[in-house]
């Protein structure tokens, strides 16, 4: 079972109410997009924070954003970490 968050309903937790700054797509438009020529794709690199979070007095892992994969011609061509703040 999904716990909320700060004691909110389990409908507003993060699972529920994801902020996306990246548009999904599915695997197979990535391929094709880094495929055609002329074309490049981002994907971002996640990674899990087991330290920021608590929730009732234990670690809550949560994922955080840690960069983004540049990629062109089927090929990873640049990567650009997050910063810390």
């Amino acid at each position: 079972m999904q716990k909320s968050i700060f004691n909110l309903s389990p409908l507003d937790t993060l699972m529920y109410t994801p902020e996306q700054i990246f548009t999904p797509i599915t695997g197979n438009k990535f391929i094709a997009q880094i495929s055609e020529p002329g074309h490049s794709g981002a994907m971002p690199a996640i990674r899990i924070d087991r330290a920021s979070w608590n929730e009732e007095k234990e670690k809550k892992p949560m994922l955080r954003l840690a960069g983004v994969y540049f990629f062109e011609n089927r090929k990873m061509n640049a990567h650009l970490p997050s910063r810390k703040w």
